[in-house]
């Protein structure tokens, strides 16, 4: 009889070590996911940022050009860029006349990101 009290608690001990393993190995694959999932939202926000920037960037540009007279401030509609770096953005431009001031021209520019979507507006008045 005192042999099997001794096996049983020798039993019990181990049966309590086992779950102290599975319960910590548990908490450690869920903390490990929330990081994980944290991690890949803030590369997510990274690259929309980087994205947004970037249209933000070849829209300033877009204007500079047309103010350089490098580009004439007419409609155009959607154009891709010959950069192959740029292979994945459009522009396009609308020029408007203001009939209550001559000479005076309302230049919007719009780039954007084909596969995400994201686009960046920008709008200067210009005397030509």
């Amino acid at each position: 009889m005192l042999r099997t009290s001794r096996q049983s608690a020798g039993s019990s001990a181990a049966g309590a070590v086992l779950l102290e393993v599975v319960l910590a190995l548990t908490l450690f694959v869920s903390a490990a996911a929330v990081i994980g999932a944290g991690l890949n939202q803030c590369l997510n926000a990274a690259y929309r940022l980087r994205t947004r920037t970037e249209a933000a960037d070849l829209a300033v540009t877009l204007i500079s050009e047309v103010q350089m007279g490098k580009i004439a401030p007419v409609t155009i509609g959607a154009t891709a860029y010959d950069d192959e770096q740029l292979a994945d953005w459009t522009w396009k431009m609308t020029a408007e006349q203001m009939d209550d001031v001559p000479g005076l021209l309302l230049v919007t520019v719009t780039v954007t990101h084909e596969p995400s979507g994201v686009f960046h507006r920008l709008t200067e008045w210009m005397e030509m």
